[in-house]
């Protein structure tokens, strides 16, 4: 009889603990195909932009740390996992509290060695202490792909160089339903189709009037702008920017306007 009644306390404990958890392949899997949002530093609640994203092939992770852009190598194995090189672009946000998460952030991601995912959440952790929380934000996919589609775009820089303001002025708009991206490059009309999932984007099939517009610089701003447009892989937009990047370069930079 006590054997019994041991074998079902360690059963009932056995079916607690594990409730809600993923086992290692499913949790490695779910962590290399969601898009996780920061709700936690440790304990305390955050309201912040900063997120992850993994690509567990490369083994490489990029994101947001609520101001710069953050990436580096990334080991996952099982439970554990390993930030490697984490490094980060250079600006500076003065909003309040911003600067100081970030960097909290990023030294948890120094600092974890395994994780876990439950019910749609993420636990960054070194040993039995919780570092950083996520939420799955795949929620959030058709909201940031419905954002490129509710404004015009206007040029603002290529490869970090600011646009001059042009007679006609270079612009980019979203079409979800037909699935085309198009605008004008202050000389020439262009469009092209586009394919958007999560912070991933592509444009292609791109095709313009033959206008030549040699009196100044707008045929360099034209090729820079469509050769950016067909060399974006990614994509972010934040306060009330659109950032079309090729891995971790930032391509082209628009500033939105209503339609």
């Amino acid at each position: 009889m006590n054997l019994i009644i041991t074998a079902i306390v360690f059963s009932v404990v056995f079916v607690g603990t594990g409730f809600g958890l993923k086992h290692a392949g499913a949790a490695e899997t779910e962590l290399g195909q969601t898009t996780w949002r920061l709700t936690h530093l440790g304990e305390r609640a955050v309201d912040s932009e900063a997120l992850l994203e993994f690509d567990l092939v490369e083994k490489r992770f990029a994101g947001s740390g609520g101001c710069n852009r953050i990436f580096g190598g990334i080991e996952a194995s099982g439970a554990t996992i390993k930030f490697t090189g984490v490094g980060s672009t250079r600006m500076a946000c003065l909003a309040d509290g911003v600067m100081e998460n970030e960097a909290a952030f990023i030294a948890a991601l120094q600092k974890a060695t395994s994780f876990r995912i439950a019910d749609g959440k993420l636990k960054l952790m070194n040993g039995r202490r919780v570092l950083a929380k996520f939420k799955a934000a795949d929620a959030e996919t058709e909201t940031a792909t419905s954002d490129l589609e509710a404004k015009k775009w206007m040029l603002a820089s290529i490869k970090g160089t600011a646009v001059r303001e042009l007679e006609e002025a270079a612009f980019l708009v979203f079409d979800r339903e037909k699935a085309s991206a198009g605008g004008n490059s202050g000389c020439n009309a262009f469009g092209g189709s586009y394919e958007s999932k999560r912070s991933t984007i592509r444009i292609f099939d791109m095709v313009s009037t033959m206008r030549a517009c040699i009196e100044d610089d707008r045929m360099d701003i034209e090729r820079g702008l469509l050769g950016g447009l067909q060399g974006a892989n990614r994509f972010e937009i934040r306060d009330g920017q659109l950032h079309l990047f090729n891995g971790e370069t930032e391509l082209l930079v628009f500033t939105g306007t209503g339609k």
